[in-house]
């Protein structure tokens, strides 16, 4: 395990999902309460165990093991997935984090993102 998270502290290459923030929530059973003060929050978009408002800023972080968004801001190029026109809040949220070289999505986020 360490070996492993070793090589997460300086990764080279990046690929990885931008979640809804509610709905990632709710996958990882918030309670109410939680829930309630990521939407007070202004919570959109997550990544990385992270919750971000439109402004791209962190309002809720889960503690994970594994890559930390430290980490992400240092690889040579990331890979973020996300696709459906509900996705375009979270899209744009998470792409003010200035470390997404690559967007990967689909015809409905590409429209709602014009």
């Amino acid at each position: 395990m360490k070996d492993v998270l070793s090589l997460l502290s300086n990764p080279r290459i990046v690929l990885h999902g931008i979640g809804d923030a509610v709905a990632m929530a709710k996958r990882r059973n918030y309670s109410e309460e939680e829930l309630g003060e990521l939407i007070k929050g202004g919570a959109v978009s997550e990544a990385f165990g992270y919750y971000f408002n439109e402004a791209g800023e962190i309002v809720h972080r889960m503690p994970t093991i594994g890559l930390q968004l430290e980490e992400v801001h240092k690889a040579s190029a990331v890979l973020s997935i996300a696709g459906g026109e509900s996705k375009a809040k979270a899209i744009l949220s998470f792409a003010k984090q200035s470390c997404q070289n690559v967007l990967i999505t689909d015809e409905g986020a590409a429209r709602s993102l014009l």
